[in-house]
């Protein structure tokens, strides 16, 4: 039976603390009290025959055999050896829990999609729902020793009521099929289903597929119940960690041993603190494998196990009263409480303050919205850093205004130097007053290029009239097109080498 603690721990308060370690169903004391008594006590018989029976020469003996297996015992791998163990198991656990099925899911989808008010609408719904629970019957009789004792016989399961006597006949008809036969209820609720659609109880043929999908997440859900009994973890890895933890204690009977060979009360003080030291490790390590051990099968008969036998009786009884009783069964509408204007919300007077849900900020006086509203002057936009490769590199107006505007690439050749995929070159880092041959700038350049000719473009916007020295004053625009740079006047648009000659000839 599940141990339920959720009431003491429900305050975080030492003395709750107290009382959950002092619970005795489902304890670590109830798991290791048969174990820790049997080791107690051969210890304490060796004790005995180590310091009151055998002579000098053999007690000398057992102290050096007690100092070398004291060595072996500061192996700290069982505790990662455990750890890993019990990691797994609580995985399987967890697994376990989330797939041991309850009904209300899928009965509220049955009573939603599947309508009407006859003996036949009505006879489908029930049926749908103990389909579902003979399923979940035939699976947890193979997978759960408690529900194979309350059914040790497929008639057990006709006297309680869960399956009719032509049910079982037809399960059991298959006489050359061996296998278990969890999928016949399955496909019988399919029928079922088959069988309403054509009698029109579904709105719609997705009111049949939705309840056909609820089914097929159910059995999933057995199934993954019958994988995980079928494929537990690897025998080795148990047999493994008992084997480690049970021998780590064989060993510490004779590591461990308190020899009296010098002052009895400095004895006296290490005995007390070996006993106690010892009875520790054995409290938490085998404490820590019967964790191990309650979990590995969740469907057994110890104090935390799942109550199989109640889930199967709340399912079949809460799914019955789902689509029967409460199909249909619902309160007329009528005006809330709330509805002229807003009840105040009553507690009880021994309810405790609430804690209001705000953000965290909320509780800084500092961002206080009231407080703060009139120190706010104004709101401006935030000015994006410009990014470029010529940024530390940009030239003054005074650059601009020292030399004659020529045609568009040869001056921007001049100020910035030979534009190449990875920018400047190095000989006009340092002077942009050089000038490089004239060449023009091929397809296969690359976006860095772009973003060139788009700053020489910005560049030449930022230009006054009277900073330019030809007698048009026109402004000399120049970017990047893909193919070869493009250099326009306002009004007019040219291509390709063309503008280059026509910007020299009229210059």
């Amino acid at each position: 039976m599940t141990v339920n603690y959720g009431l003491v721990v429900a305050d975080a308060s030492p003395l709750n603390r107290f009382r959950l370690l002092f619970r005795w169903k489902g304890s670590i004391w109830k798991a290791i009290l048969a174990e820790f008594s049997l080791w107690s006590l051969c210890y304490l018989l060796l004790f005995i025959l180590i310091n009151f029976v055998l002579d000098v020469d053999s007690k000398n003996f057992m102290l050096m055999l007690a100092e070398k297996l004291n060595v072996v015992t500061k192996i700290d791998g069982m505790i990662f050896m455990l750890s890993f163990f019990v990691g797994a198991i609580v995985t399987r656990w967890t697994l376990a829990l989330a797939n041991i099925g309850f009904i209300d899911n899928l009965a509220l989808t049955i009573s939603y999609h599947l309508h009407g008010k006859l003996e036949k609408a009505r006879m489908i719904r029930r049926n749908l729902i103990r389909y579902a629970i003979q399923a979940q019957l035939l699976v947890f009789r193979d997978v759960s020793t408690q529900v194979k004792k309350r059914f040790p016989s497929p008639s057990s399961m006709i006297e309680a009521n869960f399956i009719t006597d032509k049910e079982l006949k037809m399960i059991d008809s298959y006489g050359d099929y061996s296998l278990p036969k969890y999928w016949m209820p399955i496909l019988w609720a399919q029928h079922a289903i088959h069988r309403a659609r054509n009698d029109g109880m579904f709105l719609s043929n997705n009111d049949a597929d939705e309840i056909h999908k609820m089914f097929i997440e159910w059995r999933s859900r057995l199934s993954e119940l019958g994988n995980m009994d079928w494929v537990p973890l690897p025998l080795v890895y148990p047999q493994l960690v008992v084997l480690v933890v049970n021998t780590y204690f064989i060993i510490l009977l004779f590591a461990r041993q308190p020899i009296f060979v010098g002052d009895s009360e400095r004895d006296t003080i290490d005995l007390i603190a070996i006993i106690l030291h010892t009875s520790l490790e054995f409290l938490f390590y085998v404490g820590w494998l019967r964790v191990a051990e309650a979990l590995i099968n969740p469907m057994g008969e110890d104090d935390d196990d799942f109550e199989m036998n109640w889930l199967l009786d709340r399912n079949l009884k809460t799914g019955l009263a789902i689509v029967d009783k409460g199909h249909d069964h619902v309160p007329t509408l009528e005006k809330d409480p709330h509805w002229d204007y807003e009840q105040p919300l009553l507690y009880a007077e021994n309810t405790r303050p609430v804690n209001p849900l705000h953000g965290s900020a909320q509780e800084n006086e500092h961002l206080n919205e009231e407080k703060n509203e009139k120190k706010i002057s104004k709101m401006v936009p935030l000015e994006e850093p410009f990014e470029s490769s010529f940024s530390s590199r940009r030239p003054s107006n005074a650059a601009f205004q020292s030399l004659p505007l020529k045609s568009g690439l040869s001056r921007f050749r001049e100020l910035y130097g030979e534009i190449s995929g990875s920018g400047l070159s190095a000989s006009h880092q340092k002077s942009p007053t050089i000038s490089q041959p004239h060449r023009v700038p091929s397809p296969s350049h690359s976006e860095q290029s772009k973003k060139d000719f788009s700053f020489f473009e910005d560049t030449f916007d930022e230009l006054t009239p009277d900073q330019l020295t030809v007698s048009t004053q026109a402004s000399v625009f120049a970017h990047y097109d893909g193919t070869s740079p493009v250099i326009s006047r306002p009004g007019r648009t040219m291509s390709g080498t063309s503008r280059l000659e026509h910007i020299n000839e009229e210059k």
